[in-house]
């Protein structure tokens, strides 16, 4: 029962390539849902990471979504293009955080399995790879 008072945020569906061409834009869609029984009521900022292999944030950057239109059991859809224009070859892992905006830092732990202790919530993994690198290097 406790675990079902208040709001209960999680990301119940990734869409992303596994594989990302070098140069390409990577679209990603997230959807999200509220499985507690009370709405978020503030509006933080949801920011996308990309990390690297050792956890490492690389990229950042806020998604359109205002939190509090996350109604409980309402899921939320929220696409955005993956800026990966900059990353050499390799592998990564997308995460998720919703940030407090008086510290700026992850402040809600998502109601789903995560390694991380930071409140930075891993998602998926996918690879950046160069298609043509020995033809332009």
């Amino acid at each position: 029962m406790l675990a079902s008072i208040g709001y209960r945020l999680l990301v119940e569906r990734v869409r992303l390539p596994r594989t990302i061409f070098w140069g390409n834009a990577a679209r990603l869609s997230l959807t999200l849902n509220n499985r507690g029984i009370a709405p978020f009521y503030y509006p933080w900022p949801l920011v996308v990471y990309v990390l690297d292999v050792e956890g490492a944030l690389l990229v950042s950057f806020p998604l359109d979504v205002d939190m509090r239109a996350l109604l409980p059991d309402t899921p939320l859809k929220v696409s955005a293009r993956l800026p990966v224009a900059d990353l050499p070859d390799g592998n990564y892992t997308l995460a998720v955080a919703l940030l407090d905006p008086l510290t700026a830092q992850p402040a809600v732990r998502f109601a789903m399995p995560n390694p991380r202790p930071d409140r930075i919530q891993e998602l998926a993994s996918f690879k950046v790879h160069r298609l043509f690198r020995n033809l332009f290097n």
